[in-house]
């Protein structure tokens, strides 16, 4: 067994559909970001892990890598911890809907970051959107998006979960866009001109490419 902390044994990889069986079982199961309310409601007792599939295989088909995961272990004992999820808002339903939308026409969409309980959400969430700003940076996009949480946000507890607090946006170099008492509209500039800024993304686009390096994309899947 390895003596490195077990946080430290976790890496960082693209979310594939080949990986999406490692997303953590809320992730899997959970349709809130790509349908809006009405439909939601209209697929409710569908199966909900075939739709979110269907859903990830046609963004990576149009698009390309639309998350980051975070997972331990190696082959076929690799499991997911955490993740997280970006898309064009023209791809996301629920988007549309809060108060402080539209996302900017030159923008990609941060929905949502997971950490499984029992694991250190404020390292290994930072973790994952450092490397989802750096994916987004590889690919040439201006700028990131995400909608924000307050505390005095009255949600209910579907839309707790699924709604990351604005300080997990700010502490990543995120600035208020559009302000709203429960939810904010956050943007970050890619290329930002902060030394440390530019050398984490730096770091976490180092270990992306490391990690198609050593771990070679199946045939098929999609950058």
């Amino acid at each position: 067994m390895s003596s490195e902390p077990y946080e430290q044994q976790i890496r960082v990889v693209p979310l594939t559909l080949e990986r999406s069986a490692l997303l953590p079982k809320h992730a899997r199961q959970c349709l809130f970001w790509e349908f809006d309310s009405k439909t939601g409601k209209q697929i409710e007792g569908f199966d909900a892990g075939f739709e979110k599939e269907a859903w990830l295989s046609s963004v990576l088909l149009q698009w390309g890598t639309c998350g980051q995961l975070a997972v331990v272990g190696e082959d076929e004992e690799e499991r997911g911890v955490g993740q997280i999820c970006y898309a064009p808002p023209s791809m996301v339903s629920r988007a549309a809907e809060f108060p402080t939308a539209p996302v900017s026409h030159d923008a990609v969409l941060v929905t949502y970051a997971g950490v499984d309980e029992g694991h250190d959400f404020a390292a290994i969430g930072q973790r994952l959107l450092l490397a989802s700003i750096a994916d987004l940076a590889r690919r040439g996009v201006r700028a990131i998006e995400a909608f924000g949480r307050e505390e005095a946000a009255e949600a209910d507890e579907r839309t707790m979960r699924c709604v990351n607090p604005t300080d997990f946006f700010l502490g990543g170099g995120f600035t208020v866009a559009a302000a709203h008492k429960h939810y904010p509209r956050l943007r970050l500039e890619i290329g930002g001109s902060g030394l440390l800024w530019r050398a984490s993304v730096e770091a976490a686009l180092a270990e992306l490419v490391e990690e198609a390096r050593v771990r070679p994309v199946l045939v098929g899947a999609t950058s």
